[in-house]
């Protein structure tokens, strides 16, 4: 448990928590001082259960979460790695070598165009936080698809529901038939999900897949306008995070419910 507390400290910076809003979002079990405990020191003798809890929560190997530095790149962690012998990190890398996070910050679409240009003006800090196992740069950010704009008939098309969670990175450079965030109008911060169209003469064009908008024509791309990212993972959720932090019982045993 070398690194667990640490971690642990690490990893409620980067998530923008701290031990008592955790403690909230996990029920109260463990308690607020019992993490702002582990947070100092990692004690004597930590509750397995609880390092379980957390490792599970922040979707981090628990292997990893006492006996990693999460924090350090990934030529530093193989050499930490080699004199311990431990097994290799689950993080996301690319070819850089560099480890990154996890996570990603979920934006809004209005935060998604302004994000790429006027990062700093941006607070992801305390907001809401998506997980991806995709190669990413430090720029790539999710959007929540705020219509049906891009929900296509059948399967003919790639379909993006309402509420679905787009994991786009900007340091791609766009393609003929990419799934792209753009940037309509930065000087009112006007966004849009849409397909590029790419014709011979490089002229680039966009299109909605949706049912509501079928037959509409392409759109040319606005002077000023820019592709702020590509999509490159579409998640989908079956019940909201807040809906699901109300209904989650620490109590619950879904082997008895099953008996009755």
């Amino acid at each position: 448990m070398k690194y667990l507390s640490d971690n642990y400290a690490y990893l409620l910076r980067t998530h923008g928590l701290n031990s008592r809003q955790l403690s909230d979002r996990l029920g109260g079990k463990p308690s607020q001082p019992t993490l702002s405990r582990l947070e100092k020191t990692p004690g004597k003798n930590p509750r397995l259960e609880n390092i379980r809890i957390i490792a599970d929560f922040f979707e981090v190997p628990i292997e990893d979460l006492m006996n990693k530095p999460l924090w350090m790149d990934s030529a530093q962690t193989q050499e930490i790695t080699q004199k311990v012998q431990e097994p290799k990190t689950s993080y996301t890398s690319t070819s850089t070598g560099k480890i990154h996070k996890k996570t990603i910050p979920l934006l809004e679409i209005e935060q998604a165009v302004k994000y790429i240009s006027q990062r700093s003006q941006v607070d992801i800090k305390n907001g809401e936080r998506v997980a991806t196992t995709m190669p990413h740069s430090d720029l790539a950010f999710a959007v929540r698809m705020f219509d049906n704009s891009m929900k296509a008939e059948e399967n003919t098309e790639e379909s993006i529901s309402k509420g679905e969670i787009l994991i786009v990175e900007p340091k791609i450079p766009p393609r003929h038939e990419d799934i792209v965030v753009v940037n309509l109008n930065p000087e009112k911060q006007i966004g849009m999900v849409a397909k590029l169209e790419i014709d011979p003469f490089g002229k680039r064009r966009l299109r909605r897949t949706g049912i509501n908008v079928a037959g509409e024509n392409l759109i040319d791309l606005p002077e000023g306008a820019f592709i702020c990212g590509v999509v490159i993972e579409i998640k989908r959720r079956t019940i909201s995070f807040s809906e699901v932090e109300k209904r989650i019982k620490n109590e619950y045993n879904p082997i008895e419910s099953t008996q009755k």
